[in-house]
């Protein structure tokens, strides 16, 4: 059976509403950054209080000489009022929190709203040799760690040296600094300056891991050594005596949980907001003094006093507390499946409901395991024939038009259109419905159908029936698999699968035990696509399946896995090439590949996504790209959201 129109949860206790009208804002693309620094600043009134009292410097003396400024999307914002979220997780820092204040993570850098480029964050530049080998970063002289503490170079450096070099915190080096088992050189040569140096050309370095997370340390790039060293071994030869007073194992345990500011609520930090207070249900957060931002008017930022986060004890509960109104931002756990349950709620509950693209190449993908150990299913899978087949039964304009209310793009997975290796005819490779040449292809092959012509057959007389696991989050994987496999119907392949915990799915993924596979489409932009290889080449894992052996061949340089045929190989090495050059001839190989032999099979990309946002919330854009690749909210400067009074 087909899934109705996406209706309300049922935690919400109301009839499905009628199918909403659906519209969404133009996207926006331009960073708000900006290069001149107010000649004076200002600070929110519970702060100046501070001041007056002597409990806090002055604001010129707690922001650093050029402070990052950013210009609001719709207008200066004033100052007051708290944030209320919702979260199913157990830390204290959360996701929508952490969205709607910023506070989730700081980096170097941060990746601008076009998906292709970088803008400043806590270095306020950086200089890149023309080899691509050396990256200097400057830091924001006078910038200070939420404790007051000077916030310098140092905040890398104990990273690098105290945490990354650790064999105890990090036993697995991370392989972006040690590209081809070659060591980058850090330095830093004054409190200001981090020089960072490879001894070969590392182009991609830039924005997976400068200005996003893939080289960080508890989702961060600085740590405050200064508060950190009484945790530290090398510090405190009493560490790992202290560490197991407090029940852990050792001390590289303990220095791992209270390095993350995600559990420790008294670490120093450089968020825009800082917990205060940590109770079972929930969490209060106030505005960091020190925080390092200003609008162009010099008003330091955020513009509101804090945040609470309540803790739900599951989704339905999440759900239903956003038709009631209790919350003023709402995004990382909310779904297009309830929509329309969202938009009925909106006037009582005192928000709106803006729809974000997804940012996606597809919401769901699907891989057939071409190294799975039934010899049957593997030559099957093997056969191009097969997998242009399984696309062609897919009709993506249903898919749309009943779960996206035809606000997705029908296509196959490839780069997104803010990519620039995008090509259109790559993204409708094998993209139309077509039952009639799926169906020819299959008979091509040599499956007949059985006798009531309700399956195919496989050489051995078995009938074509594939059933795998699933693991469901982040798109809704249920529904458009429960529409995909009523389509595969009609070309004789029948698909049964089981929703199960990623724990359980990995290793099974790992193993190669897996005929079949799918995931959400992400990693499909130019921030992530030189180091995401699972859709376009396989990779090792748990969310690529591909042939998961071949990958493990290629990743452990042949010494496990079993060697793939020549036409694999030649995809691998493109993508070594990509990653060394960033040249669009070798990423435009490895995506023509996919086009013509579709290694993953996409369904509908660029979708909807709904955001629940207080109505009088402003700053806050009418379309951004929700995706993993630039982090949700990260781009778009969620420090200047305000209540417009």
């Amino acid at each position: 059976t087909k899934p109705a129109a996406p209706a309300a949860p049922a935690a919400a206790g109301t009839a499905a509403p009628a199918k909403p009208k659906v519209e969404m804002a133009e996207l926006v693309t331009k960073s708000p950054v900006v290069k001149e620094v107010p000649k004076q600043f200002k600070e929110a009134p519970m702060l100046a209080d501070l001041v007056k009292a002597g409990k806090l410097p002055p604001v010129e003396k707690r922001l650093p000489e050029n402070p990052l400024v950013i210009k609001p999307y719709d207008e200066i914002g004033t100052y007051g009022g708290i944030i209320r979220t919702g979260d199913r997780g157990t830390n204290i820092v959360g996701s929508d929190q952490g969205l709607a204040t910023g506070s989730n993570n700081q980096l170097f850098l941060r990746i601008s709203a076009d998906l292709q480029s970088w803008e400043p964050n806590v270095a306020s530049d950086c200089k890149i040799s023309d080899d691509k080998t050396t990256y200097t970063l400057t830091l924001r002289k006078g910038m200070k760690w939420s404790d007051g503490e000077p916030f310098t170079s140092k905040a890398f450096m104990f990273m690098w040296e105290d945490i990354t070099q650790n064999k105890d915190l990090t036993p697995a080096f991370p392989v972006y600094m040690n590209p081809q088992g070659k060591m980058a050189e850090v330095t830093a040569p004054d409190d200001y300056t981090v020089v960072i140096k490879f001894p070969i050309p590392q182009p991609a370095f830039l924005l997976t891991c400068l200005a996003h997370r893939y080289y960080s340390y508890k989702n961060n790039h600085f740590h405050p050594g200064h508060w950190l060293k009484q945790y530290h071994i090398k510090y405190n030869p009493k560490a790992d005596e202290e560490a197991k007073a407090n029940k852990y194992d050792g001390w590289f345990q303990r220095f791992g949980d209270i390095a993350n500011q995600a559990l420790t609520k008294d670490l120093p930090r450089i968020t825009a907001v800082i917990p205060k207070d940590v109770q079972t249900q929930q969490v209060t957060f106030e505005r960091n003094p020190y925080f390092w931002q200003v609008d162009t008017e010099g008003n330091q930022l955020p513009y509101v006093d804090g945040a609470v986060m309540e803790r739900v004890s599951n989704l339905e509960m999440y759900n239903a507390k956003i038709v009631t109104g209790a919350y003023d931002f709402a995004g990382f756990e909310a779904s297009i499946m309830n929509y329309a349950a969202y938009d009925a709620g909106a006037k009582a509950g005192n928000y709106r409901v803006v729809l974000w693209n997804s940012g996606k190449g597809a919401e769901v993908v699907y891989q057939v395991n071409q190294t799975y150990p039934d010899p049957e299913l593997r030559a099957l899978h093997r056969d191009v024939r097969y997998r242009r087949a399984l696309s062609l039964a897919i009709d993506r304009n249903e898919i749309n038009d009943l779960i996206y209310y035809g606000k997705a793009i029908p296509r196959q997975i490839t780069a997104i259109r803010l990519s620039k290796y995008f090509k259109p005819e790559y993204e409708t490779a094998w993209a139309q419905y077509d039952l009639a040449k799926a169906n020819a292809l299959l008979d091509e092959i040599g499956l007949k159908w059985d006798a009531q012509k309700k399956l195919r057959l496989l050489p051995s007389g078995k009938p074509l029936q594939v059933n795998f696991d699933i693991y469901e989050s982040e798109t809704p994987k249920g529904p458009i698999t429960e529409l995909v496999a009523s389509m595969w119907k009609k070309i004789g392949l029948e698909i049964q699968v089981k929703s199960v915990t990623r724990q359980l799915l990995g290793p099974r993924v790992i193993a190669n035990e897996e005929p079949m596979f799918l995931w959400h489409g992400d990693s499909c932009s130019d921030i992530l696509l030189p180091v995401d290889r699972r859709w376009f080449t396989g990779r090792g894992g748990d969310d690529s399946n591909i042939w998961p052996i071949w990958s493990l061949w290629y990743e452990t340089k042949g010494k496990q896995g079993e060697e793939p045929p020549a036409e694999v190989k030649e995809g691998f090495n493109n993508f070594d090439k990509f990653v060394e050059t960033l040249s669009p001839e070798y990423m435009d190989k490895i995506l023509k590949n996919q086009a013509d032999n579709l290694l993953s099979i996409g369904t509908v990309g660029l979708a909807p996504h709904p955001l629940i946002i207080r109505s009088n919330l402003r700053n806050v854009v009418g379309q951004g790209t929700w995706v993993w690749d630039e982090l949700w909210t990260w781009p778009y400067h969620s420090e200047v959201w305000y209540f417009k009074k």
